[in-house]
C-alpha cells in the first residue's frame, strides 16, 4: 500500500485570514469589523479580524444572518457562533444531523439551551450555516491546490484526487461529507459547483465529450462519497492508488481519452499541507 500523508484538522471551520483585497463593511455590533469576500461560487465568507483564524459563519445571498444578540459583541461573539457552528457541523458528520434536537446541540458546544434563539431562528437555520461553512472550506483547499492551472481536465483530476484523499488528510471533513450525503449537491459551495464549471469548460474546449454536465456531477459525487465511506470502514481498501484510479475511471467516463486520463491521474500533487 502507497503511503498515506497524515494531517491533524482541529477544527471542521479552520480556515485562513481574510485574504487580500476583502472588502470591509461596518459591523452591526460593537466588535470589530466584518470582512466579506466574494467566492467561487457566488457565496460570502464572512471574517470577524483577531487573533483567532477560524471565520464565524458563512453569509450566502438571500439567506438570513443569525441575529446579532445583544449581550456578546467582538471576540465572545465569534467564539459563541463558532462553537454552535461546530457542533452542528460535528453531529452532521456523526450522522446525527437530522436526528438532533436544539437541546443535544446546546449540550454539545457547552452552551446554555434558552440562548440558541438569540442567534439562530431554527434549528435547520444553523444546519445550513453550518453545512456551507464546511463545504466552502472544502472547496477553498481546491482553489489552492489548483491555482494556475488552465486545462479543465487537469483542474478535474486535482479536485477529485484529493477530494479523495480527505479520508486521511482531513477525516472530519471525509466524516461530514458522508453525513451530508447527496444533500451537498443542493448547495451553492464546495466542490459540486467547482466541478460543474469545470465540466462545462472542458466541454466548451473539447476536453470532456459528455452530453449532460448535471448528470456527470451526480454520478462523479456518488462515487466520491462511496469512497469516502469505504475508506472510513475499511481503510485499508483505501489508498491513494484506488483514489487515483476513481479519478482515472471518472475522467474516461467524462470522454478524456484512456491514455491521457492515466496521466493526469498520475501527476504530482501539491503537498497536502499546501492545501
Amino acid at each position: 500500500m502507497s503511503s498515506q500523508p497524515s494531517r491533524t484538522t482541529p477544527s471542521l471551520l479552520t480556515r485562513g485570514p481574510p485574504s487580500a483585497g476583502s472588502v470591509t463593511y461596518p459591523a452591526k455590533t460593537a466588535g470589530p469589523p466584518m470582512t466579506r469576500r466574494p467566492t467561487s461560487s457566488g457565496a460570502q465568507s464572512c471574517h470577524v479580524p483577531s487573533s483567532r483564524t477560524w471565520t464565524a459563519f458563512t453569509c450566502c445571498p438571500g439567506r438570513a444572518r443569525p441575529t446579532d444578540p445583544g449581550r456578546f459583541t467582538g471576540e465572545p461573539l465569534i467564539a459563541y457562533l463558532e462553537a454552535l457552528i461546530e457542533a452542528a457541523a460535528r453531529l452532521i458528520a456523526e450522522g446525527r444531523g437530522d436526528r438532533s434536537s436544539i437541546q443535544e446541540i446546546t449540550e454539545t458546544a457547552d452552551i446554555a439551551f434558552g440562548s440558541f434563539y438569540n442567534h439562530f431562528e431554527s434549528r435547520e437555520q444553523l444546519f445550513q450555516i453550518a453545512s456551507h461553512e464546511v463545504l466552502e472550506r472544502w472547496g477553498a483547499m481546491i482553489d489552492r491546490a489548483c491555482a494556475g492551472i488552465e486545462d479543465p481536465a487537469a483542474v478535474f483530476a486535482v479536485s477529485l484526487r484529493i477530494s479523495g484523499r480527505l479520508g486521511w488528510t482531513h477525516p472530519d471533513l471525509a466524516g461530514f461529507l458522508i453525513g451530508a450525503g447527496l444533500d451537498a449537491l443542493d448547495l451553492p459551495v464546495g466542490l459540486a459547483p467547482r466541478a460543474l464549471r469545470d465540466i462545462r469548460a472542458g466541454r466548451a474546449t473539447g476536453r470532456f465529450t459528455i452530453p449532460h454536465a448535471e448528470v456527470a456531477v451526480s454520478a462523479v459525487a456518488g462515487g466520491l462519497l462511496g469512497l469516502l465511506r469505504l475508506r472510513q470502514r475499511r481503510p485499508d481498501e483505501v489508498d491513494e492508488r484506488a483514489v487515483d484510479q476513481f479519478a482515472e475511471a471518472a475522467l474516461r467516463m467524462l470522454g478524456v481519452p484512456a491514455d491521457d486520463a492515466a496521466r493526469l491521474a498520475a501527476l504530482e500533487l501539491p503537498e497536502a499541507e499546501s492545501w
